[in-house]
């Protein structure tokens, strides 16, 4: 009798945590909330456009095919076939590696003095450049992605980068052979398509590519600024042209945030992609994000409240995208007003453990996105440093003292530091014009350009 007291009471203990598991697993996923009414507005997903042969984006997809193969039929089988989740390979390797890289602010100096260098950029690469140059003069570019889960990979913009490369090494060419009107025509074909895929970009990735692009254009446009001859004031007024501003719809980040954020809103309201695949964590790695699965994992979609979750997400991310509505001088008070402000929305330790254990962990509840406004602040920065190094060179204002009087001026409070709102930083020994940024708020190519050091800087 002895005995079986002994077994019994650890049995009873076992069996009363069994019960309090299942009490707890029927309560998690019995007294789920509704869908607030921000999260529902955020639905249904918008699907994309359908194909059409006025849309670049269908030919970028067959930039690489081969010589025989119809742009329009090819471009829409693989984009089906990344759909599909099959195998793309609209990412090849286009530009032949022999090339020199040219680095941005110095393709001028990287294509001189190199014979033959234009042979060896056109001829093996004929059919991509006619691909690219005949997808530029689409009177549109808009990315028909539409990811079925988290989990589906999106094709990389390699090819378009490598076409923005060459046509980049080509103009420069042209300037060197004195064809200086063909090297400007070839940056506003540049500036104009790119400035298409800006708007045009319903997700992140296709902004992000076209800020990185524009920013490389602009870039150009400055070296072109320091060797135009004087004498060519019909070559600096173009220059000057397609060095404006951006519009408020290239430069606008809110409408593929929200895109991305409707993504994950309808992704989360299951509890499919709680537990992350094996491919998605040898992702994380390649980001430099290594993470490992939490030992709750293989019950996790039955601890997560998919509405709560949701609801959460939607209300903290709103909190921090309102930063978006103010001026980038005020960005960086206001994001810290904003952040107490979603912070105040986190639930305490207790009430998550309670209400969604699992939802600590989900890899979709990133809400903080301020970084893509602080680009979108960036990248105005970028081209407004490159406006006004073209104005102040097509006007011949090159002394430091001209320089520092247009400063103050009217020119130079139309093309100001984006985050302080006063004059760029302008410094006369090196004859040099600039603006702080921190490196992670730059396109790719802006960041190349300023290195270790987060300033972004043009010779005057």
């Amino acid at each position: 009798m002895r005995t079986l007291r002994k077994i019994a009471k650890p049995i009873a203990w076992m069996l009363g945590a069994i019960a309090l598991g299942v009490a707890g697993l029927v309560g998690i996923n019995a007294t789920d909330e509704d869908l607030s009414a921000e999260a529902r507005s955020l639905l249904p997903l918008r699907a994309p456009p359908p194909a059409r042969e006025t849309n670049g984006f269908i030919d970028y997809l067959a930039l690489t095919a081969p010589a025989a193969a119809p742009t329009y039929e090819t471009g829409v089988k693989r984009l089906a076939m990344i759909h599909s989740r099959g195998n793309d390979k609209s990412s090849d390797l286009v530009i032949d590696p022999r090339l020199p890289r040219c680095a941005y602010l110095h393709f001028l100096s990287c294509v001189a003095d190199q014979p033959g260098l234009r042979r060896q950029i056109v001829d093996p690469h004929v059919v991509f450049l006619q691909r690219y140059r005949a997808m530029r003069e689409k009177p549109e570019f808009v990315d028909l992605f539409d990811p079925r889960s988290p989990e589906d990979w999106l094709p990389a913009y390699r090819p378009l980068v490598q076409g923005h490369q060459l046509s980049l090494m080509l103009a420069a060419l042209d300037f060197h052979a004195g064809r200086r009107a063909s090297a400007v025509s070839e940056l506003e074909a540049e500036f104009a398509f790119h400035r298409k895929v800006a708007v045009g970009s319903r997700g992140l990735l296709a902004k992000m590519i076209s800020f990185a692009t524009l920013d490389g254009t602009a870039f150009f446009a400055s070296e072109l600024a320091r060797h135009m001859p004087a004498r060519d004031r019909a070559l600096w007024q173009r220059l000057e042209a397609i060095t404006r501003a951006p519009t408020k719809a290239e430069l606008d980040v809110m409408p593929s945030l929200n895109h991305v954020r409707a993504e994950s809103v309808d992704w989360m309201r299951t509890r499919r992609y709680v537990r992350v695949s094996p491919e998605l964590y040898d992702a994380f790695k390649s980001f430099g994000e290594p993470r490992e699965r939490p030992w709750y994992d293989p019950v996790a979609p039955w601890l997560y409240r998919p509405n709560y979750s949701v609801n959460r997400f939607v209300a903290q991310g709103s909190a921090i995208l309102s930063v978006a509505d103010r001026p980038s001088t005020e960005f960086w008070s206001s994001l810290a007003q904003r952040r107490a402000s979603a912070a105040a929305l986190d639930p305490g330790p207790i009430e998550r453990l309670i209400l969604s254990p699992a939802a600590r962990g989900h890899y979709l509840l990133d809400y903080d996105t301020s970084d893509y406004i602080a680009r979108m602040h960036g990248h105005a920065g970028v081209q407004a440093l490159v406006a006004l190094q073209v104005r102040l060179r097509a006007a011949g204002i090159t002394q430091p003292a001209k320089v520092a009087e247009a400063l103050a001026g009217p020119l130079g409070a139309a093309h100001a530091d984006p985050f302080t709102g006063k004059p760029m930083a302008f410094d006369a020994g090196k004859m040099s014009l600039s603006f702080l940024c921190q490196l992670k708020y730059l396109s790719g190519i802006a960041r190349g350009v300023a290195g270790a050091n987060p300033k972004v800087e043009l010779a005057l």
